[in-house]
Formats: C-alpha cells, structure tokens, sequence
C-alpha cells in the first residue's frame, strides 16, 4: 500500500518522496473512505510523523489536530487516542517555539489522563515527562523534579517505544542536578546518561551526541 511504502520511505530518510506519495492518497482517502475510515486515520498519522521528522512541527500539529477531532468524536476527549494525539499536538508546539500553548495543553491532557486512567498508565508517565521536560526548560526545577521523579522507564516504553528511557530519565536528573547548583553531580549523570545511550539500539530523540555536546558547555560555563 502507499502508507507502507511511504513509511519505508520515510524510514530510509527520502521524506519528501514520502509526503509527495502520501498527500493525494489522504485526499483520494477521504472522498472514497471519508476522514474517519481506519486506513485514512493511518495514512494521516504517518504524513504526521513524516513532517515532525522533516522538522515541520506547524504542519505536524496540524494533521493531530485533525485526528484528535477524530477521535474526540469516535471515543470521546478522554479516550486513549484523543489524549496521545492532544500531546504529539503540545510537544510538536513545544518544538515549534510555542512552549506557552504547549504548556496549556500538556497541563490539560495530563489532568484529564490522570482522572480516567490513573498514574501508572504508560500514557500517564509520558504526560508527566513531557511536561517535566518542558518545566526543566524554562528553569522550572522545583516543579519539573517533582514530576520526573518516580517514572518508570518500562512504562515509559509501552507509551514511546526507544530503549534508551533509563539513560533519557537520567539525562533529566543531571540537567535538575546543574539548575539546583549541584554542579559535580550533574555532570556525572550526564557522563553516566551518554554512556548508556552509547549502547542504545533503537533511540528516542536525544542521542549521545547531544549530551556530550551538552556536557562540554556546561564545563566551558563552569
């Protein structure tokens, strides 16, 4: 199918002979299926990932806003799906430079995920970081910490699937170590987190690189 062949495409780095594929076929999906057919729903989440990939995070929101509408309307705003689109929507805003409205709705998603499904869904976790991740961004520490503390990286992956959350979560430690002052601390962990994402297989969007690069500023700030 053309989603199969655009998400090899995609997986193989040729995203833009990937959109170019994809685009029509959502056009032809939607009059001959309707927006709300299940192949429709997946053609739209893949161009979705396709164009957060390229680093087009206004047009990633975009096509998870069209199917969180979706599936608001299907399952409901509490459903699984609306609340996992509702936060692809806050982290592609998040990248865009629109921390403030990401915020709101990271805020709104992670309350709502709380009151259905309780603090250990894997979803749960994933609101709880990214909206720690967020905090952590902006100098938030006391507020950041105490959301990061306790994840747990398996859950973590049932919701995000890369191997390297054990190495992520300590990343974030570090980066908490070096707002609150503890200087040494920190960059231990940073050494002890790029160490282990040194092994890892499959990773998530920070990579060993980025936290030596990290490391070597903080000790050029030190």
């Amino acid at each position: 199918s053309v989603v199969l062949l655009a998400n090899i495409l995609a997986y193989d780095d040729r995203c833009d002979e990937a959109t170019a594929m994809l685009e029509p076929a959502i056009a032809t999906l939607d009059d001959a299926l309707g927006p709300g057919d299940r192949r429709t729903v997946t053609a739209r989440n893949v161009l979705a990932n396709i164009a957060f990939k390229q680093r087009d995070y206004g047009k990633a929101a975009e096509v998870w806003r069209i199917l969180k509408d979706h599936f608001t309307r299907i399952t409901g705003p509490g459903s699984l799906n609306a609340l996992a689109n509702d936060n692809n929507i806050a982290i592609a805003l998040q990248r865009n430079g629109q921390a403030a409205e990401a915020e709101v709705i990271i805020r709104e998603t992670l309350a709502a995920s709380r009151r259905v499904f309780g603090d250990d869904l894997p979803l749960t976790q994933l609101l709880r970081y990214e909206l720690g991740d967020l905090l952590l961004d902006a100098g938030r520490t006391e507020e950041a910490g105490a959301l990061l503390s306790g994840l747990d990286p398996a859950r973590l992956k049932d919701a995000k699937i890369q191997d390297d959350w054990p190495a992520v979560l300590v990343y974030q430690q570090g980066r908490l170590a070096w707002q609150q002052g503890e200087r040494a601390r920190a960059l231990a962990l940073l050494e002890q987190s790029a160490d282990l994402m040194a092994g890892c297989r499959d990773p998530g969007p920070i990579g060993e690189a980025d936290v030596r690069g990290l490391i070597a500023r903080l000790r050029q700030e030190d």
